[in-house]
């Protein structure tokens, strides 16, 4: 695998799905995946909200529900809470220095281009050695190549 790899589909296409198996699969071969997954939540058969959970001991934080709250920061539908992005950056940041063999986030996305959310601790990871997986929406992939400057990579797209 590259060492930038890249999941992308459309908004419920399967992408974490396709992630837990390629980490499944990488674990099987005796490697060390760390990093976060975003766990949605369903409710009378429509996304409810989405868990942050850590790779390596499954411990989940609540990230983000269509419950409204005006103290909460809004994107889309979701409220964003805002422990659950600190406790997905320690996550992330416990994996750089556990020196996994590949670090993983689910997933890249707007907030990342308006250089939130994730954007800090990703320019970080993209600084290290390890292998990275992440995911993302078709639609701001190009957007992303170009604005963490990745020039090589893997697309898988689902």
């Amino acid at each position: 695998m590259d060492r930038i790899t890249i999941i992308s589909g459309e908004k419920h296409s399967g992408k974490t799905t396709k992630l837990l198996e390629i980490i499944t699969e990488l674990k099987s071969k005796n490697k060390t995946c760390a990093g976060i997954v975003a766990i949605g939540i369903l409710k009378n058969n429509n996304r409810y909200s989405f868990n942050i959970q850590d790779i390596t001991t499954q411990e989940n934080m609540p990230l983000m529900s269509v419950d409204e709250n005006p103290k909460l920061k809004k994107i889309g539908r979701f409220y964003i809470n805002p422990l659950g992005f600190q406790f997905g950056e320690q996550v992330l940041k416990k994996a750089i220095n556990s020196n996994p063999d590949y670090i993983i986030i689910d997933e890249i996305g707007s907030l990342e281009l308006s250089e939130d959310g994730w954007f800090h601790i990703l320019k970080n990871i993209l600084k290290t050695e390890q292998k990275i997986i992440f995911t993302v929406r078709n639609k701001l992939i190009n957007q992303l190549i170009k604005k963490f400057n990745i020039s090589e990579y893997k697309l898988i797209k689902v």
